[in-house]
């Protein structure tokens, strides 16, 4: 089954929260080297 379809008793996901949408999620954050860069400096700084 499906993320976007999973049944909640006789509700959807999207039917319960239609603000999270049923689009496509971006990928930027997953592959874009400079908030990696921007997220090591911010969770190892202090290491």
């Amino acid at each position: 089954m499906h993320a976007q379809t999973k049944e909640v008793g006789d509700k959807r996901w999207h039917d319960r929260y239609p603000e999270l949408g049923t689009g496509p999620l971006p990928i930027e954050s997953y592959v874009s080297p400079e908030i990696f860069e921007r997220e090591r400096e911010k969770i190892f700084r202090k290491v």
